[in-house]
């Protein structure tokens, strides 16, 4: 097992397009990092950097301590799976799995003993004679991955191997995927879109934005501690909520005001914000997720802001309920079923001490 280092690498391809900028990024061994990302980030990019199969502009890259920047793929004892499963049509599942044992002239008997084993433990060995074509998407994904883990590798590459499958595998791979990495330690880099699958599967995720890495955390502080607000908005279901004033502080109170209505800053986040003294925006992005977002219909509450529901999603535990409070929409989770009518007047509190407060001009967040 190894741990992956790339030290200030950058790629840029021809035209000028920098994919991956300055990026500085440590995975630690038998840790399951997942690249994570819009598309056109340059999550692939960075994958494709460590497994060899593009070279940097600029910067070095280590796998167990030693400096591959320049070796050949075959050559850094990487596996990779691929969203398209990359199997062999003409060849059985056995022989696909079989397959870089063969290329590295491993003996017959060991690569028998090797591919029925990864086999078992993927409970895959009753497929060892089929082609591709007779598995599912499920069977055929687990043939991927069998043929990367036979080879024993120092690490894991995986581009959105999950994608293909539809939503109930993909949760249940998800799951296994989870267990086979820590039963198996091997270190493994994994890139996605899929929010989801980067907080139920990382032990660290970095978030990938035009080429720049925004935050490098555990899936909880990415969530309840984003960087900016890019990280803010992109992570969580439904999207945090966000709502541009002026923010006015002093020793003991914090206001933002927009033109129609203005939130008091909840007082744990003042003790945050004062720590910033003098350098304190005026321009702001208040930050609020939708589950920590309050709904009424009864009116006259202290600090509470009329609104007209203009639309609701029904999710059968929880309710998602879109409010028209002046030139903001805001999202909130409902958890009380009730079924709210479009048009209706309701009240909604966005004070909150699980807000943030974004500096409007650089995205970064004030509350520490």
């Amino acid at each position: 097992m190894a741990d992956v280092l790339l030290e200030n690498v950058t790629k840029q391809f021809e035209g000028g397009v920098v994919a991956v900028k300055d990026l500085q990024l440590e995975v630690g061994e038998k840790e399951f990092v997942v690249l994570l990302g819009p598309s056109g980030c340059g999550k692939t990019t960075t994958l494709r950097l460590i497994a060899g199969l593009e070279a940097p502009t600029r910067g070095r890259i280590y796998i167990g301590g030693k400096d591959v920047t320049g070796l050949e793929p075959w050559a850094r004892d990487v596996a990779m799976v691929f969203q398209s499963y990359a199997l062999y049509p003409h060849m059985t599942v056995f022989q696909n799995i079989a397959f870089p044992l063969k290329m590295h002239k491993v003996p017959k008997a060991e690569i028998r003993s090797r591919v029925e084993k990864t086999a078992e433990s993927l409970e895959i060995r009753e497929f060892l004679n089929r082609r591709p074509k007779q598995l599912s998407g499920g069977q055929r994904q687990r043939v991927a991955l069998a043929r990367a883990i036979v080879r024993n590798p120092k690490v894991f590459l995986m581009d959105e191997p999950l994608s293909n499958l539809d939503a109930k595998l993909r949760v249940l791979m998800r799951i296994e995927l989870k267990k086979l990495q820590k039963r198996l330690g091997v270190t493994t880099v994994y890139v996605t879109h899929d929010q989801t699958e980067a907080m139920t599967l990382a032990d660290r995720v970095a978030v990938q934005f035009k080429g720049e890495l925004q935050q490098y955390a555990p899936p909880t502080e990415v969530y309840a501690h984003p960087s900016n607000k890019f990280v803010g908005g992109f992570i969580g279901t439904p999207p945090m909520n966000f709502i541009d004033g002026k923010l006015e502080v002093n020793e003991s109170s914090g206001m933002i005001s927009t033109e129609e209505f203005s939130i008091r800053v909840d007082l744990q986040l003042m003790k945050s914000l004062l720590k910033e003294g003098d350098t304190l925006p005026t321009d702001v992005t208040y930050g609020i997720r939708p589950q920590d977002c309050q709904i009424s219909t009864e009116g006259g509450r202290k600090e509470w802001l009329r609104g007209e529901v203009y639309g609701v999603e029904l999710l059968g535990a929880e309710n998602v309920v879109h409010v028209q409070v002046g030139k903001n929409r805001i999202m909130i989770v409902a958890s009380d079923r009730r079924l709210y009518q479009m048009g209706e007047a309701v009240w909604v509190n966005l004070i909150n001490s699980n807000a943030h407060v974004f500096d409007r001009t650089t995205g970064r967040n004030l509350v520490h």
